[in-house]
């Protein structure tokens, strides 16, 4: 669920062919359209990590929360990172190898970065 406090401005950053009524939401959400859907991980990844941080700059915004488990480099704005899983870097036979190279690469450095890392149970 996305909100925010009374009176506060939310945008969310969606994919392409992202569909409004499938957002649920606490009080008024606007959207913004990635340049990238999320199927080609290539190319969601060059997205996260070089185009966002350039659209953030200088974009007003105070605050940035990142749902997937990787933050971009930023500066000059708070940042909330949700770890949903750290499976990649228990366990990582079981998973997807690029997902793999991808977490164990990035995460740790990702919630150093965050100004509140935030896992998503408490068996994260």
């Amino acid at each position: 669920h996305l909100g925010g406090a009374p009176g506060a401005e939310v945008t969310a950053f969606v994919p392409r062919g992202f569909r409004r009524s499938t957002l649920r939401t606490h009080g008024p959400v606007s959207t913004r359209k990635a340049l990238v859907g999320g199927g080609i991980r290539s190319l969601r990844i060059m997205w996260e990590q070089l185009w966002l941080p350039f659209k953030l700059v200088g974009s007003g915004f105070d605050l940035v929360h990142f749902p997937g488990n990787i933050h971009p480099i930023t500066k000059g704005i708070a940042t909330v990172l949700t770890v949903n899983d750290a499976i990649t870097l228990t366990a990582p036979a079981l998973c997807d190898p690029g997902n793999t190279r991808n977490y164990a690469r990035f995460m740790p450095r990702s919630v150093a970065r965050a100004t509140v890392p935030l896992p998503a149970t408490p068996s994260t």
